[in-house]
């Protein structure tokens, strides 16, 4: 009952944390990819190849754009999907994640307080809070890795020995993903899995109770015929050009050893870093000293640190195979953030019951660092005149000193409860002051809402060397983009009227020798990659040429 109420007390406060200017937060160049794609799938009756800026996009799966347009049309608003309708599938993804940091915490490690302290964890870090307010398939395509993953983990039965419905729900999750963002997270997850069965022992009939024949069937029969109907709607070769075909998945070993991926995807887990590291290796002690976890025997379970190993490995080997592609994005190791946080958790929990004073430190200086960054947030809305914004980040503490006091809990709990309620809080208030976030996208959402106004329909529009993407979206309309002068001279030439013309003012000098230029809608000064809208006519002829 207990851990009932929590847990539901707990999705609440991420409900509302992810809530935080979600449908007013201007969308970014990526978001608007999915967005406005949406609306041109919607607009030509063709749910199969995705569409954007009138030219196939054959970047991602389109699992993404299905479950925005789903959620636009609950809101009877398919042909014109606000960015909150994208941001809306995130959120969803981002607390059936943090239900299922509570599952792993609990099915692993055998108590409530585990899984608590993993979903807490998991909702107020910035990989979660930030993925939430994303309209791209990220978020999504973590929780059905994840899904997979906690799937995996409930058909545990012992002894390398495999349920098989959560079995073959793993597969099910993974095509689900697959159809979302690709195979590479699963397959990735997969074989994390694979080295646990080995190492549970019973050797390759340990292995094989994955079920990978009717695994992969499973797989198959989920993200197969979106891609033959794929082909089959596009001329032959264009789908093997594209991302779609792994060109991002080409190995290399130019950052093997660099450690990107061993670093950079921290900064998921901010603000929890003074603590994280520490729950780690307390969790790994643990495992080394005690392979049976005796201690806290009542609650723990059998395996414990096998469920060790197998949280780390779903993160070091995506950490190691990523490191043999052709990028480095710290956001592709989100689908690994609730292993990462229900590992953390597990060292909270062995430190609060066998070192209740290291963990009381470690949680005070955690704590120390959410209040600065409460004090810094409380005192940027103070001097912006947003006093009530310094007054709200005041009842998180005091409600998170309240909910404490009311805990029938040891003194570390209560801390954590306290630091839990004030980070969430402060991640709140930041949104809402917009600190999180560049100004960059106000501006460029603010002149490609202009243009609706400004620029005729049937008016020649073109984005010359700037990506159009967030212009497409805000004016709803199809934008060619230019990548150098004899393009734009030759566009120019063949116009019977004026050309209007995206560009970064930067650019205006250069393109001023082209014709004659005038400007008309800037950016304000000051702001990042400042853009404009401008007019561009042709050259006037010499007097004497006219005749």
């Amino acid at each position: 009952m207990q851990f009932g109420v929590g847990l539901a007390v707990l999705l609440l406060l991420a409900g509302v944390l992810g809530s935080v200017r979600l449908a007013s937060l201007p969308p970014d160049e990526h978001e608007v990819l999915v967005l406005r794609t949406v609306e041109e799938m919607a607009a030509r009756g063709d749910w199969v190849v995705p569409y954007f800026n009138a030219a196939p996009r054959l970047n991602k799966p389109p699992m993404s754009y299905w479950a925005t347009a789903l959620v636009a049309a609950a809101d009877d608003a398919a042909t014109r999907v606000r960015p909150w309708h994208g941001r809306a599938v995130s959120l969803a993804a981002g607390l059936a994640m943090a239900v299922l940091a509570a599952f792993m915490a609990r099915r692993l490690f055998g108590d409530a307080a585990h899984a608590l302290a993993a979903a807490a964890l998991t909702v107020t870090t910035a990989g979660w809070f930030s993925y939430t307010h994303d309209a791209r398939p990220d978020m999504l395509y973590a929780f059905f890795c994840t899904a997979g993953f906690a799937a995996y983990v409930a058909a545990r039965a012992g002894g390398g020995r495999l349920r098989t419905a959560p079995c073959l729900l793993m597969w099910a999750c993974y095509g689900l993903a697959t159809l979302t963002k690709g195979p590479q997270l699963p397959a990735m997850l997969l074989l994390a899995s694979a080295v646990t069965q080995l190492r549970a022992g019973g050797g390759w009939r340990a292995l094989g109770a994955l079920c990978w024949l009717r695994g992969i069937a499973l797989l198959v029969a989920i993200a197969l015929p979106w891609w033959l109907l794929l082909q089959a709607r596009l001329s032959a070769g264009v789908v093997e050009e594209s991302q779609l075909a792994g060109t991002l998945l080409r190995p290399g070993f130019e950052h093997l050893f660099n450690g990107y991926y061993l670093y950079r995807p921290l900064q998921l887990l901010l603000p929890w870093l003074p603590v994280v590291p520490a729950a780690w290796l307390a969790a790994w002690v643990a495992a080394r000293r005690d392979k049976r976890a005796a201690a806290g025997a009542a609650q723990d379970a059998a395996d414990a640190p096998g469920a060790v190993a197998l949280l780390t490995l779903a993160f070091a080997v995506p950490a190691m195979i990523l490191s043999l592609g052709p990028q480095q994005r710290f956001f592709y190791m989100l689908p690994a953030l609730v292993p990462m946080c229900v590992l953390a958790a597990r060292g909270l929990v062995l430190l609060g019951r066998r070192r209740p004073r290291t963990v009381l430190g470690l949680l005070l200086a955690q704590g120390l660092v959410v209040a600065v960054a409460a004090g810094w947030v409380g005192w940027s809305g103070w001097t912006a005149g947003r006093t009530g914004d310094a007054g709200w980040l005041l009842v998180a503490a005091l409600a998170g000193i309240g909910g404490a006091r009311w805990m029938r809990s040891d003194r570390p709990a209560r801390v954590f409860v306290v630091v839990i309620v004030l980070a969430a809080g402060t991640f709140a208030i930041a949104a809402r002051q917009g600190l999180l976030w560049s100004d960059d996208r106000r501006h460029t959402y603010a002149l490609g809402s202009a243009l609706g106004d400004i620029v005729a329909d049937a008016a020649p529009l073109y984005a010359y060397r700037l990506t159009p993407a967030v212009y497409v979206y805000a004016s709803n309309r199809s934008i060619p983009r230019l990548a150098d002068p004899p393009a734009l001279q030759a566009a120019l030439a063949r116009a019977r009227e004026p050309l209007w013309v995206l560009m970064e003012t930067r650019e205006a000098k250069a393109v001023a020798t082209l014709g004659q230029l005038e400007p008309v809608h800037l950016m304000p000064v000051g702001a990042p990659d400042r853009s404009g809208l401008y007019r561009l006519s042709a050259p006037e002829k010499p007097p004497g040429e006219e005749k």
